[in-house]
C-alpha cells in the first residue's frame, strides 16, 4: 500500500486471490485533506484489510479494533468466505472475544461463542467434512479466578460452515 501505516501478517484466502493483512491505517475525515507523510493512528488497535488480487485496487477495511495475531495473519475459512479475527474489546468477564466477518467492505461481525477469556491467535481448519477453529486463551469464563496458564482450544465452526464442502 502507499498508506502511512504499519502493516503486518499478510494471509492468503485459500485459493490466492485475496490478501487479508492487520494495519493501523485510519483514513482521514470526509471532507479534510490529509497531510502528506503524516501517519494517522487508529485508536483501539488494528483493522484487517484485504486487497481483491485479481480486480486490483486499493485494500478496503473489513472490519476495526481487532488484536493482531502475533505470528500469522486473520484466519481464512477454507473455502475463503470468512475471515476469522479476535475482537479487541473487554466488558466484564468477556475479553478479546473471537468473531468472524465475510472478507467485504465494512463487514458485519458474528460472534462466535467460545467461554473463553483472553483468546489469541485463532486457526481455522477442514477435518473431513466440518470445519475447527484451534486458538489459545487464558481459560474459561466460568473458571474465574483459576486462569493461570495460556492453553490450547479446538471448537467446531458449524455457525460459519452452512453445507459440507
Amino acid at each position: 500500500t502507499k498508506w502511512p501505516s504499519e502493516e503486518l501478517n499478510p494471509s492468503f484466502s485459500p485459493d490466492g486471490s485475496k490478501l487479508a493483512f492487520f494495519s493501523d491505517y485510519a483514513s482521514p475525515k470526509k471532507g479534510k485533506k490529509r497531510r502528506k507523510r503524516k501517519r494517522i493512528r487508529r485508536k483501539g488497535g488494528q483493522s484487517i484489510y484485504v486487497v481483491d488480487l485479481e480486480k486490483g485496487g486499493e485494500p478496503y477495511l473489513v472490519v476495526k479494533n481487532v488484536v493482531a495475531n502475533e505470528s500469522s495473519g486473520p484466519a481464512w475459512s477454507p473455502d475463503g468466505s470468512w475471515l476469522v479475527y479476535v475482537k479487541d474489546y473487554q466488558k466484564g468477564v468477556v475479553v478479546d472475544p473471537i468473531r468472524a466477518a465475510k472478507p467485504e467492505p465494512n463487514a458485519k461481525e458474528v460472534k462466535l461463542k467460545t467461554g473463553t477469556v483472553s483468546n489469541k491467535d485463532p486457526v481455522i481448519a477442514k477435518y473431513n467434512v466440518r470445519w475447527h477453529m484451534a486458538f489459545s486463551a487464558i481459560g474459561r469464563i466460568k473458571d474465574g479466578a483459576n486462569r493461570t496458564w495460556r492453553k490450547i482450544y479446538v471448537t467446531p465452526l458449524d455457525k460459519l460452515q452452512t453445507a459440507p464442502q
